[in-house]
């Protein structure tokens, strides 16, 4: 079977769960107990850090355009990005 014929077999058989999982109880497959603790422990924290790491670089940009006067200003006219693109790297290679 080619790649190509199991990326259309795959594609149909999800767009058959998602048509017909309103009828079919999936949520009895899983227990309330780990569903909890995906939300709490999973998703709450990640929706939250990413409402901060957004609101962070809000700030920054704020600060750009106030210190130089300019509502054009970005973090690529001190060399920021730069900067936090070589220290994401340098983190995943190190495995921070």
């Amino acid at each position: 079977m080619s790649i190509k014929r199991k990326l259309i077999a795959l594609s149909l058989f999800t767009v058959l769960v998602v048509i017909i999982s309103p009828w079919v109880d999936f949520a009895a497959a899983g227990s309330t107990e780990i569903q909890q603790m995906i939300i709490h422990e999973l998703r709450i924290p990640r929706v939250l850090f990413a409402f901060t790491a957004g609101c962070g670089l809000a700030l920054c940009g704020m600060v750009f355009q106030a210190m130089f006067r300019n509502p054009l200003a970005t973090p690529f006219t001190l060399g920021v990005a730069s900067g936090a693109s070589l220290g994401a790297a340098i983190s995943v290679y190190a495995g921070i």
